[in-house]
């Protein structure tokens, strides 16, 4: 009975690892070159793979939401159309201090260390 209890728990936690792996090699191939050599250097660092997961997914969460609080930035200008004025939502310019695109190298970042662009968002 033990036996088959330990059998089955080192079952789930081998599927477990493989999910994991089968993640990573995902993130490898789908992101971008400058993103997955920090993956990779995290990897060459002894970082575990759950662990890089995990930061990919804070980063991700991250830069996520500073998409979402540049969204709260759009302004509405009075646009002049052949039928008269319209009002239109235009997002502020990028070059505002204020706002945030989460491009490869802010993905990049947050990946390395989640805390410094949520900082920098602040």
């Amino acid at each position: 009975m033990n036996k088959d209890h330990e059998l089955r728990q080192r079952y789930e936690h081998l599927q477990i690892e493989k999910t994991d792996y089968q993640k990573l090699i995902y993130l490898l191939r789908s992101r971008d070159h400058k993103e997955a050599h920090v993956i990779l250097d995290m990897l060459r660092q002894n970082t575990s793979v759950h662990e890089v997961l995990s930061q990919v997914e804070h980063g991700d969460m991250l830069c996520e939401l500073s998409l979402v609080s540049e969204e709260r930035y759009s302004i509405l200008f009075l646009i002049p159309s052949p039928h008269g004025f319209s009002y239109h939502a235009q997002r502020a310019l990028v070059t505002d201090p204020e706002l945030r695109v989460c491009n490869s190298s802010s993905r990049s970042r947050a990946i390395e260390s989640p805390r410094s662009l949520q900082s920098e968002s602040d």
